[in-house]
């Protein structure tokens, strides 16, 4: 039973030992666990002496207690006490560790109840002895004792994590250092640190002053408290951070301040709860000098005219006009010793300072930027006043030309009336007109300005002006543009003067070819809107018919009201048609008065045809209408027929007159064909001259090609021109047309052409000579052309004036004849009378001659622009009395026969009336082509003076010294002067005082060549200065008004003794040629003649007749001795 007992208290040992292990390990880890603790909470908190102290009374207790509680437990178990550990106990642990199982413990349970006295015991210490025997051979390694490798694990790894920690971190180690130190106090180490960042503790009273707090470190708060005190009173305000700013700006600041910036942390954790503060600052206050009550003044410039004005201190932008002035003037509040104003950004200046008054002017003349800035005594500045100015510019003027329009056309006044309107914001000083002058044929052009004041003013803010530019001293012709333009200037005498330019306008020549082209399409529109009259007088004479068929059928109704009112319609589009004919001819004949296209027996006709064109759409016609649709109204058939006929009557009148007017208009046409030749021929003619006078002056340039070229197309289009001259005579007079064909195709015409087509490939000498060739060959084309108008004028005069003659004889010997019948028709009183039918054969007769002089008088009046349309209505009604003879004498209605006896012969002798004075006015005229020719040659003679004048002013003025090619100048306009002279001598003499102008326009005349013989003088000595170019410009407008007074006077007098006034003077030219016979008949007539003036016993009016069939009795005599010859 002892090696049992001895077995388990060996294990018992063994148990306790492990035990201890166990609890040492177990211990370790603890602390090892607690150490760590310890460690963290001092690296974070810091711990203080107090507490560490304690924390180390209390791991001494922990060990100690330990100790004790370990060295009891062996103690209680090795012993036994209180029955631990005893041997049932430690058999039972050893049941599942050694293979014996449970018999140890039956063993002892059935030793300690053995009873040795029992005879069976034996067996029992035989068991207890086999069991101490395996026992005996038990390895107590073999038991299984449980230590806490796990627990030793961790705390190996608890220990190396702790030592590495403490080795690679620097806080952790730090705070082991500091919890060994337990007697030492460590402070925390704050967060982040707050400083107040500022500029100076100073601050000017009532200014702001801003205040940053900076704050350093890793952990900036989003917000801080600024805490300050003033006057006592503690304020804080809860500041934002911006980065690591945090900043607070105090405005107005009026008394001394402390402050300082804090940020406190309220934590769980007490040892996280701190605060951190600021350093804390006293701000003290001072005094800023500064401007109060400053004034400033704008001084407007002294042309403006504008008072000074004081600029409103609330604005800190000041609106001034340019070149202005601005005074400064301000008040210190303390006393200042330097104040400056600063331009910009580098320009300053020192500003007068008198007793804390401040003052300083300066002219503006561009927008700058402005600061005005003081220094007190102790050089404490000022804030900076600062102003913007903004310089206003006076504003150019303005100039717009109102009239004329853009692209007018300059017409032969050479006058271009201008109105405008100029505007200046504060005046207007003057405006020039400027122009320079292009002409298309030059390559190179003269694009020198030219200028003409037209306006001074008064310094007026807006003017208008109404200028006649007199181009008439240009040097212009057809096809030359004038570019020109209003330039205006201000009266700004300090920065200007302002100038001003009005919209570029153009105003050009129109060249030959563009005049006639306009007027040729105008008369194309003429024959056009003739066509559709044609057609609308063809619908009313369909009308006509109807109604007259409707009215014979006497069916009037609603029907035959509407023919009469499209009548009516058709009428008045009649009337618009020929009013649109009016203002087509109205055209025709401005173009050709504005630019002197025909001469002025052409625009008489031209203008005749207007006027008939006026009075075409007469009264009677309208009335005819108006009655006709009144009776038809009422139904009244018998008042229908009568107006039907008068109707009838005015409508052939009307038609006859559209025919007259077409033939007559055709007849325009082709006579203005023969002036646009004349025309054409004269532009050439220039054109040439000019030609020449550059070849002579050896300007041999690119300027001349192109006037050669110029000049080949004004041939071209004038042979163009006689083509088309020819077509319009072809049908109107073909021996005209025939001359007009024999020019085109003769030697001077194919000569001309040559030269012109090869001038341009000639050299210098062989210019000149084909130039002044090409001249001559235009003067032989045009005295050719002349030639031609002058033959075809006389033949149209004689045919027509013997067309007069014929037809105011035929209508005397009607008037004669029907005097006889009248007489012979008072003895018929009742329609019995067997001689009535002898009457009515007689007035049939009549009737026949009518006919026949109706063709005559349709035939002439296609001719004559002098027969007025009462010849026509007085023939009509000739006929019309005629036929109602007839039927009444053969109705037996004798009375009414003969009335429209009677007004058979009033008519008949007021169409030769009519007739006679249309003759006198044919014959004026005609008469008046020695007056035309005369004004003609004057006028020439005029347009030559003024071209010499031009090309003199191109001289002036004359520069110092004689400068090249100014002598051969100055000796061509002396040769042009002395050409200009000759012709007006020979003028004079030829006319032997035309026009009746008397001695004072012979004077007048007489004192021109007195001034164009000083100014060939002047040009002979080479002297060209203002006074000769005066004296050619005193020629001019002699010329012209000589030229004008004899168109006024000259007409009605010049050939008055033409006109069978003077029949004495008559007489004798006219029987100079006769023989015996006939001169003995003539005299006999001019005798008759002289006694027939002599005789009051006859009217007026019948005497006028008598005369002038005497005269054409005479004539006939004339004639018949011509013939003879």
């Amino acid at each position: 039973m002892k090696s049992i007992q001895k077995f388990l208290q060996k294990y018992l040992n063994i148990k306790i030992k492990n035990s201890i292990i166990n609890f040492v390990i177990q211990f370790s880890v603890f602390f090892i666990i607690y150490i760590a603790l310890l460690i963290f909470i001092e690296k974070n908190a810091f711990l203080s002496p107090n507490i560490k102290t304690k924390i180390f009374s209390i791991t001494y207790a922990i060990i100690i207690f330990n100790l004790i509680y370990i060295s009891l437990k062996v103690i209680i178990h090795k012993n036994n006490f209180f029955n631990n550990s005893n041997n049932q106990q430690l058999a039972k642990e050893l049941i599942n560790r050694l293979p014996i199982k449970d018999r140890l413990i039956n063993a002892l349970q059935i030793y300690s109840k053995v009873d040795f006295k029992n005879p069976y015991s034996d067996l029992t210490v035989r068991a207890v002895n086999d069991l101490e025997q395996e026992l005996s051979f038990l390895d107590f390694k073999k038991i299984k004792l449980e230590i806490s490798y796990k627990l030793l694990y961790l705390l190996l790894a608890g220990i190396l994590f702790f030592f590495l920690s403490m080795k690679l971190s620097n806080n952790y180690y730090d705070a082991g250092l500091r919890l060994i130190s337990k007697n030492i106090k460590f402070e925390k180490p704050l967060p982040f640190l707050l400083s107040l960042n500022y500029e100076n503790k100073f601050i000017f009273k009532g200014e702001k002053y801003t205040i940053n707090i900076l704050g350093t470190g890793k952990e900036l708060p989003e917000k801080i408290q600024l805490f300050w005190s003033e006057n006592n009173n503690l304020y804080n305000r809860e500041l934002s951070r911006i980065d690591n700013i945090y900043s607070y700006t105090f405005k107005n600041i009026n008394s001394e301040i402390k402050l300082w910036a804090e940020y406190k942390n309220e934590a769980i954790l007490p040892y996280n709860k701190y605060l951190i503060s600021s350093d804390t600052i006293n701000v003290n206050l001072k005094i800023r000098p500064k401007i109060k009550d400053l004034e400033i003044t704008v001084i407007p410039p002294e042309y403006t005219k504008i008072e000074q004005l004081l600029h409103r201190n609330t604005s800190l932008k000041i609106n001034v006009l340019k070149g202005s002035k601005i005074k400064l003037k301000g008040i210190s509040n303390k006393p200042i010793q330097s104040s400056n104003i600063i331009f910009g950004v580098d320009s300053l200046a020192n500003m007068n300072i008198e007793n804390n008054i401040i003052n300083y002017e300066f002219e503006v003349f561009d927008s700058k930027n402005i600061s005005i800035i003081c220094y007190d005594q102790d050089n404490n500045s000022s804030l900076k006043i600062k102003y913007s100015i903004d310089v206003i510019n006076d504003m150019n003027p303005t100039a717009n030309i109102m009239k004329p329009e853009n692209n007018i056309k300059i017409d032969e006044k050479y006058l271009i009336p201008l109105v405008g309107e100029l505007s200046d914001d504060f005046g207007i000083n003057k405006a020039l007109l400027e122009y320079y002058i292009v002409t298309p044929y030059y390559l190179e052009q003269d694009t020198t300005i030219s200028n003409n004041l037209i306006l001074e003013s008064n310094n007026n803010t807006k003017e208008y002006f109404q200028y006649d530019w007199d181009i008439s001293n240009m040097n212009i012709g057809p096809g030359d543009e004038i570019i020109y333009w209003v330039k205006v200037y201000d009266n700004n005498i300090k920065t200007g003067p302002g100038i001003g330019k009005s919209n570029i306008q153009r105003a050009y020549f129109p060249s030959l070819e563009e005049l006639f082209l306009e007027v040729e399409n105008e008369q194309q529109d003429i024959f056009e809107t003739f066509d559709n009259m044609n057609e609308s007088m063809e619908e009313l004479k369909d009308m006509y018919e109807d109604i007259s068929n409707d009215v014979l059928k006497e069916e009037l109704g609603w029907e035959q009201e509407k023919y009469s009112e499209e009548m009516m319609n058709e009428m008045e589009t009649i009337s618009d048609k020929i009013n649109n004919l009016e203002e087509a001819i109205q055209k025709i004949e401005e173009l050709n008065e504005n630019n002197n296209l025909i001469n002025e027996n052409l625009s008489d006709k031209i203008e005749a045809l207007q006027k008939m064109f006026q009075d075409i759409i007469t009264p009677e016609l309208m009335e005819a209408l108006q009655e006709l649709q009144k009776s038809l109204n009422e139904d009244n058939m018998q008042k229908s027929l009568d107006n039907l006929n008068n109707l009838e009557f005015e409508m052939e009148d009307l038609e006859n007159e559209l025919d007259r007017m077409i033939d007559l208009f055709k007849q325009v046409v082709a006579e203005q064909k023969l002036d646009e030749l004349i025309k054409k021929i004269d532009n050439m003619k220039n054109l040439q001259k000019e030609i020449s006078n550059e070849i002579n002056h050896n300007k041999i340039d690119s300027n001349i090609n192109s006037m050669e070229e110029k000049q080949k197309n004004n041939l071209s289009d004038m042979l163009d021109t006689m083509e088309s001259a020819e077509e319009l005579f072809q049908n109107t007079n073909k021996k005209t047309a025939d001359s007009i064909n024999q020019l085109r195709n003769s030697s001077i015409s194919n000569n001309l052409q040559k030269e012109v087509n090869n001038i341009s490939n000639n050299n210098d000498e062989e210019k000149k000579k084909s130039s002044s060739e090409i001249e001559n060959h235009i003067n032989d084309m045009k005295n050719k052309l002349n030639e031609i108008i002058s033959e075809y004028n006389k033949k149209l005069s004689i045919e027509i004036l013997t067309m007069y003659t014929r037809i105011i004889k035929n209508l005397l010997d009607m008037s004669y004849e029907q005097e006889l019948i009248n007489k012979e028709s008072k003895n018929i009183k009742y329609k019995t009378n067997s001689n009535i039918k002898n009457i009515a054969s007689k007035e049939n007769i009549i009737l026949y001659q009518y006919k026949n002089l109706f063709i005559q008088i349709s035939d002439l009046s296609s001719k004559s622009f002098h027969i007025k349309p009462e010849v026509s209505k007085s023939f009509g009604q000739i006929f019309n009395n005629l036929i109602k003879t007839i039927n009444h004498f053969e109705q037996g209605e004798i009375n009414l026969a003969k009335k429209h006896q009677s007004l058979i012969l009033e008519y008949i002798n007021k169409a030769a009336l009519l007739l006679l004075n249309a003759m006198d006015e044919m014959q004026a005229s005609n008469s008046a082509s020695g007056y035309e020719e005369y004004l003609q040659s004057m006028q020439e003679l005029t347009q030559g003076q003024q071209l010499m004048n031009q090309g003199m002013q191109s001289l002036l003025p004359i520069p110092f010294g004689q400068q090249p090619g100014q002598n051969s100048l100055m000796q061509s306009l002396m040769k042009q002067q002395k050409q200009l002279m000759e012709q007006l001598k020979q003028l004079m003499e030829d006319s032997g005082n035309p026009g009746g102008g008397g001695k004072d326009q012979q004077g007048e005349l007489g004192k021109a060549l007195e001034d164009m013989e000083d100014i060939i003088n002047n040009l002979q000595n080479n002297i060209m200065n203002q006074e000769t170019f005066d004296k050619g410009e005193k020629i001019y407008n002699k010329l012209l008004n000589h030229q004008k007074a004899t168109r006024e006077k000259g007409k009605e007098k010049l050939w008055e003794t033409e006109k069978f006034n003077n029949n004495d003077l008559m007489k004798n030219n006219k029987t100079n040629n006769l023989n015996d016979k006939n001169t003995l008949e003539v005299q006999e007539l001019y005798e008759t003649l002289n006694r027939l003036n002599e005789n009051k016993n006859i009217t007026k009016e019948n005497k006028n007749i008598i005369e002038e069939y005497i005269k054409i009795l005479i004539d006939e005599k004339i004639e018949q001795k011509n013939n003879e010859e």
